[in-house]
């Protein structure tokens, strides 16, 4: 059965500026499993500052580090004004997987959407091999189309062509927030003996 829009809790984007390479969703409150009639969340792609046609073309990832974040990470692109510009700017945005809305989800940043500039992710993925979880992205890009202005981690890329354009295609590493250590001596079990 279908639900409809009006059965779920809406989250909202705000951007300070139409320039900004950072913005952040709001908070679901209270959450749409403590209201009556509501079924689940959703995020509409539009608000202050917001362009519109903006839209999800890959399945989502999720992300979780038990106890501290439970996200469900998407991208999402904006299609260009300038129909000689070879790129499209690109969002990846985390929310709360259970709730909806604002979650901590970049390390460093209070932001939960950051812009991925000059060029459309091909790939997102998250590796969490013994260190710091990172988000991957794969992304093409071609001359004059910007570059992405937070700092990132850079794997390898390699040369494209594409109609005679040549650009590169290159790995983004962003950091995730990670699992706080216990601190020495802490008990992490509890066990009752008898």
């Amino acid at each position: 059965p279908s639900v409809l829009e009006s059965a779920l809790v809406a989250s909202t984007l705000s951007m300070p500026t139409p320039t900004s390479d950072a913005r952040t969703t709001s908070v679901a409150s209270p959450p749409w499993y403590s209201q009556a009639g509501k079924k689940g969340w959703v995020l509409s792609l539009a608000g202050t500052n917001v362009a519109l046609g903006e839209r999800v073309v890959a399945p989502p990832v999720r992300f979780t580090v038990p106890g501290k974040v439970d996200a469900i990470l998407f991208t999402s692109i904006v299609p260009g004004t300038d129909d000689c510009a070879a790129g499209v700017d690109a969002w990846i945005t985390g929310v709360d997987a259970m709730a909806g809305g604002y979650t901590q989800i970049f390390d460093g940043f209070t932001t939960n959407s950051i812009k991925i500039a000059g060029g459309s992710p091909r790939g997102v993925f998250v590796l969490q091999d013994g260190g710091d979880p990172i988000l991957y992205i794969s992304q093409t890009v071609f001359p004059g189309t910007g570059t992405t202005t937070f700092a990132t981690t850079s794997g390898g890329q390699t040369s494209v062509s594409v109609n005679g354009t040549v650009g590169v295609t290159r790995v983004l590493g962003i950091k995730l927030v990670k699992a706080t250590p216990a601190a020495a001596g802490s008990r992490q079990i509890w066990r009752q003996l008898k």
